[in-house]
């Protein structure tokens, strides 16, 4: 009995920092690997790095590259001129995932692994560079969620939420990166539902398909109101549109993206959103000429 119960248990081990790919980079612009980094790197390895996400990548070169010395210690002066460049301020800390299907290790900015007795849990510099480092996700957020709030506003909220998704991060919370990623998105589309519901006939949802409930005419109650309002945009399609508007307009309702219909009609984001806020706009003016 004893023996079924103790299979069906899933036992836990202590967190252990030593155990995890990590990598750190000192102020003298020497990248130390940790022992389980160590490990995995045997003989030269070459290494790039993705300004766009501050990320770090590590990969095994058999025939010319970086030799690891005994300490797993390589200098990587350029790599720590463009984090500087950046913003960043050394020392900072990598937590590498494997990348399978490519054969190398990619690493992320994370907060320090291990913290000095008397020390805050996450030191403010060390604290804003992993604020820095994850602006990408910021700026990937805001052209992505929340469309309909004007993007001054998204790119505040997701800076907001960034760093208080960093405050509040612990390891239970799982995967870093993911953590701030939805957190970000979690908070723009609070906002954006607050935005959208203070302007209803400016701000059309651009971030999803929209279907005959969203763009322009009210919510439907049964099908005699379908079948009116269905006249009524037709009558407003051929009254008060011009051929793209039409074809803008056919695009929403169909379900098309922001994206493809700026592709399209090769619109900016802003010029975009003044056509669908004009549009509303005389969509209302219908509504009223035809209550009269």
């Amino acid at each position: 009995m004893k023996q079924v119960l103790d299979r069906r248990i899933q036992w836990f081990e202590p967190d252990n920092n030593r155990s995890k790919p990590y990598a750190s980079l000192k102020p003298n612009g020497i990248l130390c690997f940790g022992r389980e980094m160590r490990k995995k790197l045997i003989g030269k390895i070459r290494l790039g790095f993705l300004a766009e996400e501050c990320a770090l990548f590590v990969g095994l070169a058999p025939q010319q590259g970086f030799l690891l010395s005994q300490t797993g210690e390589i200098r990587v002066s350029k790599i720590a001129k463009q984090l500087r460049q950046l913003g960043m301020s050394l020392p900072l800390y990598f937590l590498f995932d494997e990348m399978d299907e490519n054969g190398y290790w990619k690493g992320h900015i994370v907060s320090p692994p291990r913290t000095p007795k008397g020390r805050a849990a996450t030191p403010k510099p060390e604290q804003m560079n992993v604020v820095n480092a994850y602006q990408w996700l910021v700026d990937k957020a805001v052209y992505t969620y929340a469309k309909s709030t004007p993007i001054d506003e998204r790119r505040a909220a997701a800076r907001t939420a960034l760093f208080e998704a960093l405050c509040s991060y612990s390891p239970i919370d799982g995967d870093l990166k993911e953590h701030l990623s939805e957190h970000i998105k979690s908070q723009l589309i609070v906002q954006n539902k607050q935005y959208t519901r203070t302007h209803p006939l400016n701000t059309p949802s651009l971030d999803a398909p929209i279907n005959k409930n969203g763009f322009l005419w009210p919510r439907y109650r049964n099908e005699i109101a379908i079948v009116e309002d269905k006249i009524d945009m037709d009558l407003f399609d051929k009254q008060y549109l011009k051929s793209q508007e039409k074809d803008i307009l056919k695009m929403l309702v169909s379900g098309y993206t922001e994206s493809e219909i700026m592709d399209k009609h090769h619109l900016s984001q802003q010029s975009l959103r003044n056509l669908c806020q004009s549009m509303g706009e005389r969509w209302a003016d219908f509504q009223q000429a035809s209550a009269v």
